[in-house]
């Protein structure tokens, strides 16, 4: 019963999360944190959580030290828990991402490293998250053309899955990667990604549509201008 409210707590907190009620989804992971004893899963999954909230909201610092903790606790676990092994390799991943946005690659690319050894997904969601990670890290590394793959392969991994907020997501970073390099289906791109945004009640989502009003404004010409506009029409739109 006690892992299953730690559960519970851990998917509260992310949906808070997505909605933009930060204090709620970090009171949420902070009760799964007490109650998650005998669930050291739930409690990782939680440090990590709050650690991609707290670098999405702007401090890659912090978020490193809960992604560090959540290892540690991961690492002092009792029993065999199968997803630990698979969910060290996740938190490791964002780990990389902090580092990369403390301007900090070398860290960033051997804490990848590390996550891809040995590593093994406990399922297809959990390749999408490696895989989207890694997009992201080559992304804050101004490395596109390495990035693209893996944001290619996280929204293939996405399609038809159910989850349309992470399958949003994703879209909407293999978008900023094209539209970013100038690439021709850049434009196409955003358009698919800006319905996908639009059909969620997600501010989550939307906040990661903010390239895409920036850059096209920056290329210029009225079809970049207009998907400019447009992102940041559904940006605005709740």
């Amino acid at each position: 019963m006690a892992v299953a409210v730690t559960e519970l707590y851990t998917t509260a907190g992310y949906a808070a999360f997505d909605s933009h009620l930060d204090d709620v989804a970090r009171h949420h992971w902070a009760r799964a944190l007490d109650r998650g004893r005998d669930g050291p899963f739930w409690q990782v999954f939680a440090l990590w959580t709050a650690g991609r909230l707290t670098e999405e909201r702007g401090h890659p610092d912090e978020a490193l030290k809960l992604h560090q903790l959540a290892l540690i606790l991961g690492e002092e676990a009792t029993g065999d828990d199968p997803r630990l092994p698979a969910q060290a390799g996740l938190v490791r991943a964002d780990a990389a991402l902090a580092y990369a946005r403390l301007g900090r690659p070398e860290l960033a690319q051997g804490e990848l490293a590390g996550a891809a050894d040995g590593w093994a997904p406990g399922g297809v969601a959990d390749q999408a998250v490696m895989d989207e990670a890694r997009a992201a890290v080559a992304i804050q590394l101004g490395e596109l053309d390495a990035a693209e793959p893996f944001a290619a392969s996280a929204l293939r991994l996405r399609a038809g899955s159910g989850y349309e907020r992470e399958a949003a997501l994703t879209a909407v970073t293999l978008a900023i990667i094209h539209v970013q390099a100038g690439e021709p289906d850049g434009s196409m791109l955003a358009d698919r990604a800006l319905g996908a945004v639009a059909r969620l009640r997600s501010a989550r989502a939307r906040d990661r549509l903010a390239p895409l009003g920036e850059a096209p404004t920056a290329r210029g010409g009225s079809t970049n201008l207009d998907l400019a506009q447009r992102a940041v029409a559904v940006q605005r739109w709740a």
